[in-house]
């Protein structure tokens, strides 16, 4: 049931930083739009590889400046990725200290837009499944009270959703996602 948690935390984090494939291929006019391109692009290993060196410092200056992106319960995760694509510009010395780590800013949000989806990508192919399944499970035992057999319906639906989000991430991102999962898991840990 840990595991499950994690991973679904990681899942509404990748949704909160992702967003949506863009629906039209008209050129980008807005960092966001910029932004939701990105997450779909591919991913390399190298890429990837500093990303996990650089994004510690990138956690500890925000919270420094007291800055956090939290989606609340009607807001558009959109909007979030909107928020995030320009914190940097409210962080005194991020770019510095990325820049000095190995990954300016510039190089940093948009690995990110591509890490954050194939984190949900990769959560919602993989490590869901089986709570998928035992979910369902759940909604055919007949000693689950009703409340509860909703409440399930309604994950199950908002989960299935959520998998039309990540369908243009490109599987070898998630491959890269499966191979680095431990790292992330403990890299996310403590948020």
């Amino acid at each position: 049931m840990k595991r499950l948690l994690c991973v679904s935390l990681l899942f509404v984090l990748a949704l909160v930083f992702c967003g949506a494939p863009p629906e039209n291929t008209e050129t980008p006019t807005t960092e966001t739009e910029v932004s939701k391109g990105k997450a779909f692009e591919s991913l390399t290993e190298a890429e990837l590889q500093k990303w996990l060196k650089v994004y510690p410092i990138a956690k500890v200056e925000f919270e420094k400046a007291g800055k956090r992106i939290e989606v609340k319960g009607d807001e558009n995760p959109i909007a979030a990725l909107d928020k995030y694509a320009t914190i940097n510009k409210e962080v005194a010395g991020l770019d510095a200290k990325l820049t000095a780590a190995g990954m300016p800013w510039s190089e940093f949000w948009p690995v990110t837009a591509k890490v954050m989806a194939a984190i949900g990508a990769y959560a919602m192919s993989t490590q869901l499944g089986e709570g998928l399944t035992e979910m369902e499970a759940q909604l055919k035992d007949p000693n689950i009270p009703a409340a509860q057999k909703e409440m399930i319906k309604g994950i199950l639906e908002s989960l299935k959703e959520a998998q039309k989000v990540y369908e243009g991430v490109p599987k070898q991102n998630m491959d890269l996602i499966g191979k680095y999962w431990d790292d992330l898991e403990k890299l996310f840990e403590s948020e």
